[in-house]
């Protein structure tokens, strides 16, 4: 992998990467060993590293001045390699990825770009907690139970965009006047077409698997339909049609894993099953192949590459290993008897809700509390190694505006990697300097609601005209009367 990061790196990102891991990694390597080899030639002018100041009181506004430095990138023009054709072109949101430290992280800078109409794409949970999602379930539980009204009121809700005021103080005189609870606007006249259409659909459930239940519900109510005019946004509407397959997908899997332990599957137990999965974070999100940021940890980067990668919580501290769980081995590997000489050791914290204790301290101390501090370093300079081979034309790095003393990037002994004064390059230790852009960015004083223009959602080649087709199947009593013409062949 190293080698080939060496190809496909411009040299400037190479010089970096030997000028800032050269000496960094652990006594038996030489330089020579640990050093890479620029072989791909310099075809772009624009810089090959960029050092961000996300300004903000809390990571919520600095991920948003995130989103703002992500767009203004992709507005300047930036130019990339082309992985395919070899060719300079500007970069577009599909080249660029943010890796962040934890998950956490990368919900809060997905959740920023969503706000900020920047296009994203992780591998993360959520799922069910999307728009699409929670109205297609909410039709699977209606399906199911007409008593729950609950349901009802996310369909209405969800279905047309309709605001709490008005279908709440809809249902209020619906009760006033004597209605049945379960029945507000489940009727052909003056209901929701989507209540009606599950009502008539109901009396196919005993019939039907939970799959097929999910399936008959999603296409029948048309909800690909509905969650395509919640936003007129290609890229948007791609992402949702993805999850509503997703969700099927985790139907199938209901029914599997029923299979498997010989157990049968029902549409109350698939629905069960749902909440169990979303409080497990194992509902994960679709990822559809569109042209979107990509947000993921710098542990999940591993073995992928960018033209554009983005790096976050940089100025995080190193955390150690002490007060955990943890394997050791007393010698070399035996293939024969891998389990030879490890042991398991865990140290758990006495102290409670405590934090700082003198003894801790102590015991940070101590010759088994140094070797697990030197070998939490050089745990974190390998993974910050990895993060920075992932980017082939650009490296950002993104700091707060108060980060403090930078532990994890410290960890480097290169300082000149994030200068303090703007620069338009940094100085290596060989003297050789390196192209850096320095930008600040704030987070907007309030969303910006992006006009979409009033346009049908398609991403395919459209038809002129379209042939009329017969229906699959045809009953003859119920036939309407069609010209027809008979004629005599030889």
């Amino acid at each position: 992998e190293v080698l080939g990061q060496s190809r496909r790196s411009r040299p400037g990102l190479v010089r970096l990467v030997n000028g800032a891991f050269g000496d960094a990694f652990a006594p038996g390597l030489s330089r020579q060993e640990v050093e890479l080899a620029p072989v791909r030639k310099e075809l772009v002018p624009d810089a090959a590293l960029a050092n961000w100041v996300l300004n903000g009181r809390n990571v919520t506004e600095r991920a948003a001045a995130l989103a703002e430095g992500v767009k203004a990138l992709v507005a300047s023009g930036y130019r990339v390699v082309d992985p395919s054709s070899g060719n300079p072109r500007p970069a577009h949101f599909g080249d660029i990825a943010v890796l962040c430290k934890t998950n956490a992280g990368v919900q809060t800078v997905a959740e920023a770009l969503r706000i900020a109409s920047v296009p994203w794409a992780t591998q993360q949970s959520g799922l069910l907690s999307t728009p699409e999602a929670v109205l297609a379930v909410a039709c699977l539980r209606r399906f199911n139970d007409p008593r729950d009204t609950l349901a009802s009121a996310e369909i209405v809700s969800l279905a047309d965009c309709e605001e709490p005021e008005s279908w709440l103080a809809d249902r209020l005189r619906y009760l006033e006047a004597g209605g049945d609870s379960a029945q507000w606007r489940d009727g052909t006249e003056g209901g929701h077409p989507l209540l009606a259409r599950i009502a008539k659909l109901r009396e196919q459930a005993p019939l039907l698997s939970p799959y097929a239940a999910m399936e008959l519900v999603v296409v029948q109510c048309d909800l690909a339909g509905r969650v395509l005019r919640w936003r007129r946004n290609e890229l948007v509407a791609q992402v949702r049609l993805a999850n509503l397959q997703a969700l099927l997908g985790l139907a199938r899997t209901y029914e599997d894993a029923c299979l498997a332990r010989r157990e049968p599957g029902t549409v109350s137990g698939l629905i069960l099953w749902l909440g169990e999965q979303a409080g497990a974070q194992q509902d994960m999100l679709a990822q559809p192949p569109v042209d979107a940021v990509k947000i993921m940890t710098h542990h999940a980067a591993k073995g992928l590459e960018w033209p554009i990668v983005v790096l976050l919580d940089l100025e995080k501290d190193i955390q150690d290993r002490i007060w955990s769980v943890g394997a050791r081995s007393e010698g070399r590997l035996d293939v024969a008897a891998p389990l030879k000489d490890r042991w398991i050791r865990y140290w758990p914290w006495p102290f409670g809700a405590q934090k700082k204790v003198d003894i801790a301290d102590t015991i940070a101390q101590s010759a088994e509390g140094v070797r697990l501090r030197a070998e939490a370093i050089d745990e974190a300079k390998r993974l910050l190694y990895v993060s920075a081979t992932r980017a082939r034309d650009c490296l950002v790095f993104a700091f707060p505006a108060k980060r403090g003393a930078c532990e994890w990037l410290g960890s480097l002994n290169a300082p000149w990697l994030v200068p303090d004064v703007a620069d338009d390059a940094v100085s290596l230790a060989d003297g050789s300097r390196v192209s850096c852009d320095f930008r600040s960015f704030d987070a907007p004083a309030a969303p910006s609601v992006a006009v979409e223009p009033d346009s049908p959602l398609h991403w395919f080649r459209g038809t002129e005209s379209r042939t009329e087709r017969l229906p699959a199947t045809l009953v003859a009593s119920a036939t309407q009367a069609r010209a027809c013409r008979i004629t005599d062949s030889a």
